[in-house]
């Protein structure tokens, strides 16, 4: 993981100076309305190639158009919330905010996510990417796309194993996480929990991220 302190100076996505969000009345009209047009309900992101590619995952709701439907707050370590601001800047899209508001006087560590159950293949490997804005102004914290595969449907039954697919802290403007090579489920596995985090120390204040295009694919096992 990069130190903490790292900051990338440069500036860029959807806040225009990349300033902290918490307050979301930066992303309203005059009147108090969001700056959103449209029904949310096309595809509003495009992928390296230059088209659409919301389908291009297994998840339900991966671009937060509207809502944060298909998701739930995962632990009891913060809250999740829906938020105007989107990766590619659409004014028809969002993301989801993050934040982990977890505060006790003591070493150690604690994530905040967002969470989705989705099936698994046995034996299958899994590619992950994600966009991702750590706004400035906050205490120091890092964006960490994780997955927990489960032996049983739903996300139940035994936790097999919990694999971090990428990470970063990064700040002030849009990072995608690079997806890795190869997740593998176990040969039992039947489902598995993608899940956005916010990270942070006990020890520091409240720490905000907003996630948005998230991508699961099957790869190709050859």
């Amino acid at each position: 993981m990069i130190e903490p302190g790292h900051e990338d100076p440069v500036s860029d996505g959807g806040d225009p100076d990349g300033a902290f969000f918490l307050d979301r009345s930066s992303a309203l009209d005059a009147d108090g309305g969001s700056l959103l047009v449209g029904d949310g309900s096309g595809c509003f992101h495009v992928g390296e190639s230059g088209v659409d590619d919301c389908g291009d995952t297994l998840l339900v709701n991966a671009d937060f158009n509207r809502s944060l439907a298909g998701w739930v707050s995962g632990d009891a370590f913060g809250t999740i919330a829906w938020d105007p601001h989107d990766s590619q800047s659409a004014r028809a899209s969002g993301s989801v905010a993050v934040t982990n508001n977890y505060d006790v006087p003591d070493d150690g560590e604690c994530t905040a996510v967002a969470a989705q159950c989705v099936p698994a293949t046995p034996g299958a490997r899994y590619a992950f990417g994600a966009d991702v804005f750590i706004p400035r102004g906050q205490d120091y914290g890092a964006a960490a796309l994780d997955v927990v595969f489960y032996d049983q449907e739903g996300c139940t039954g035994a936790s097999q194993a919990a694999y971090t697919a990428a990470t970063t802290d990064v700040v002030g403007r849009w990072v995608r996480l690079p997806e890795p090579s190869a997740v593998w489920a176990w040969t039992t596995s039947k489902s598995m929990s993608v899940r956005l985090g916010a990270q942070k120390p006990f020890r520091n204040g409240p720490v905000e991220i907003l996630f948005d295009a998230v991508r699961v694919t099957k790869v190709d096992a050859g």
